[in-house]
């Protein structure tokens, strides 16, 4: 029987990124030095392309241990986290959950011819610039042909519509309509260049963007009106400040999308694609929304000379008169070499995608940019119904002034509320939310590591529902930090939400909080007394969960190290640490190492009671260890519940 691997997938990983339900074969076991319930077991698992280390859970030893696991099994890993390692360690992925395909008796030989995977090894480089795909087993299966009407991979088209981030293996065969140029940006993570694009078939639309060495790869390959087969894009939520495309989803390209024109012309698939907003309800759209506008031209305006207050620069402009069904006139701002060579007469239709909006003296008008698309009699029913209507209006008789009254827009209406979400139910796929939770557990200012430069800080927002962890980097932080304060209540929204790492953090939410331009956080004027003033999930020393897992620690203080200076492997610096021995009600002692400042100022006295969030756990020699990691918090006699409990326990066995 053939097996196939997921080619491309251990690369994937390797560097932070994310494979959905990947197939591998172990080659290789090994025990790590421990005892007892601790032991561990090490695997060499491959791709096809690569092989590198892996870590057993503890709850799968079994399978290994009874031989139901061996030497060439593939095997599906079902849930994974990438470990960044102690300090001085490198990282490894931990295998939480698999599924055995087949065993090592069955398939009893290697696949491929997987190198070692090294950060900077240019080995297997080529293929890891494709997608991970499956790599067989001789005999290879047959591919079939491309007939321009079905993809190469799989003769399978998903509609457009139909397109979700839950959508693991899809293709879809779409026209490219409404491509911008490439454009030039900066913001605070640095330089870079992109251009968009808007891709349709029968069922709908979206929109589409490629950045950096995508946008040098795909730019000269992908024409205008042409169709294309395109698989593997990443898919987040649509941000209706960039694009007027109706669907619920976005895309972008990465390092693992493919596209492939179709050699046939499809003519049932659109050539243009449109939302337009009549302009008499322009006042009723977010301001910050892009539109789709369509109108006959009324006045096409001359060319001014204006100065850009942004960048201190004269550039030329051209007001544009349009006007619809609605009575209802509306000024088109043309920029730079689109104003000078504007030569479209009265009369003319033109339709604009996704134009911006802006407010002068009360009322709405339409921003054109260079990479917006702007269509000139365009063959669709809207302009042939616009231009019909313009002729049996006997345009010239009518008056621009009664026109102009007609459009004014003296107001934006205010926008709904939106309603409380529970922190609990926070997830990517809700578009517009808010929530209204206390921080807790706020942390100072954190300088990144080497690898990444900046500031961050962390703090979790807690609400009668659960916890989230959030966090704030580089110009979020210094926007953010000294407006949050621990302990008190905010509303926030629109921040943005990735998979929570349980390495890193103990907090009980499968997403964190990421904040951004965009994100709002409002104090809230009266505390609600529901909502917890900590959160932490204790567990007895004795039962601590597996080790790969960050966790919330509690104990006395019984005996305390010295800061001392340890040397940093990654780093090669030196930094204090300090060891500290605490003690629960189960009788377990337990090593706690803090670091840094925390080390050099700790200045507690045994009998002290310590909670710690989000510990890191290490096993050596099978002795169960923690370490406090920079964003964890420490409190010191807090006063809950389980810290009073464990002092009169303290107390009662020690006098």
């Amino acid at each position: 029987m053939t097996w196939q691997l997921t080619e491309g997938a251990l690369a994937t990983i390797m560097r932070g990124g994310t494979v959905e339900d990947p197939v591998m074969q172990i080659l290789g076991t090994g025990r790590i030095d421990g005892a007892g319930s601790s032991e561990r077991y090490h695997l060499q698992v491959s791709d096809g392309c690569h092989q590198n280390s892996a870590m057993l859970a503890t709850e799968l030893k079994d399978k290994l241990t009874s031989g139901e696991l061996s030497d060439y099994s593939v095997v599906r890993l079902n849930h994974w986290m990438l470990n960044s390692g102690e300090r001085g360690t490198e990282r490894v992925i931990v295998i939480v959950d698999l599924t055995i395909l087949a065993s090592g008796t069955e398939v009893g030989a290697k696949i491929g011819e997987p190198a070692p995977f090294r950060e900077d090894s240019s080995t297997g480089a080529a293929r890891d610039e494709q997608s991970a795909r499956p790599v067989l087993l001789p005999p290879a299966l047959s591919q079939p042909q491309e007939d321009g009407t079905t993809g190469s991979t799989s003769g399978s088209i998903l509609p457009i519509a139909d397109l979700s981030p839950g959508q693991i293996e899809w293709e879809i065969k779409a026209r490219v309509v409404n491509k911008t140029g490439k454009k030039r940006y900066s913001n605070y993570k640095g330089e870079g260049k992109n251009f968009s694009m808007e891709l349709v078939d029968n069922s709908g639309h979206i929109h589409a963007t490629a950045f950096g060495e995508q946008c040098d790869e795909f730019y000269y390959l992908i024409e205008e009106g042409r169709v294309y087969f395109i698989s593997r894009g990443k898919l987040n939520p649509t941000n209706k400040k960039f694009t007027s495309v109706n669907h619920r989803y976005q895309m972008t390209f990465t390092h693992w999308t493919t596209v492939r024109p179709c050699k046939k012309d499809d003519m049932s698939i659109p050539h243009i694609a449109f939302s337009f907003v009549s302009l008499n309800t322009l006042a009723d759209t977010a301001l910050s929304a892009l539109i789709d506008v369509i109108g006959v031209v009324k006045d096409p305006g001359s060319v001014k000379v204006v100065t850009v207050k942004k960048r201190n620069e004269q550039e030329k402009i051209r007001e544009v008169t349009i006007v619809d069904q609605s009575n209802t006139t509306v000024k088109l701002t043309l920029w730079g070499t689109r104003a000078e060579e504007f030569s479209v007469t009265p009369g003319c239709v033109l339709a604009v995608k996704g134009a911006k909006q802006s407010v002068f003296r009360g009322r709405r008008s339409v921003s054109v940019q260079m990479w917006n698309t702007v269509r000139v009699n365009p063959d669709i029913p809207e302009a042939h119904q616009l231009r019909d209507w313009y002729q049996r209006q006997e345009h010239a008789n009518i008056s621009t002034e009664q026109l102009e009254v007609a459009g004014t827009a003296e107001y934006t209406p205010p926008q709904p509320k939106q309603k409380i979400c529970p922190v609990a139910k926070l997830s990517p796929y809700r578009e517009e939310w808010r929530i209204e939770a206390r921080v807790v557990n706020k942390t100072p200012i954190i300088y990144s590591n080497k690898s990444r430069e900046g500031k961050r800080f962390y703090m979790e927002f807690v609400d009668k529902s659960g916890e989230i962890l959030a966090t704030a980097f580089d110009e979020q932080c210094h926007k953010f930090y000294s407006l949050i304060e621990e302990e008190r209540v905010y509303s926030v929204s629109k921040c943005r939400l990735k998979p929570a790492n349980k390495i890193l953090s103990s907090v009980n939410h499968d997403y964190q909080m990421i904040f951004t331009d965009e994100t709002t956080v409002v104090s809230c004027n009266e505390d609600d007394v529901n909502i917890p003033r900590y959160t932490f999930h204790f567990k007895p020393l004795n039962k601590l969960p597996d080790i790969d897992l960050a966790v919330d620690i509690i104990g006395v203080v019984n005996t305390i190290g010295d800061a001392e200076d340890f040397t940093v492997r990654t780093t090669n610096m030196k930094e204090k640490k300090r060891d500290i021995i605490i003690v629960d009600q189960s009788n377990t002692m337990m090593k706690l190492t803090l670091w840094g400042k925390q080390a050099e100022e700790f200045s507690e006295a045994p009998g002290s009671v310590l909670a710690v969030r989000s510990a890191k756990q290490s096993d050596f020699g099978g002795q169960r260890s923690a370490s406090v990691q920079p964003w964890s918090t420490v409190k010191v006699n807090p006063d809950i519940p389980e810290a009073h409990e464990l002092r009169d326990w303290y107390h009662s066995v020690t006098h």
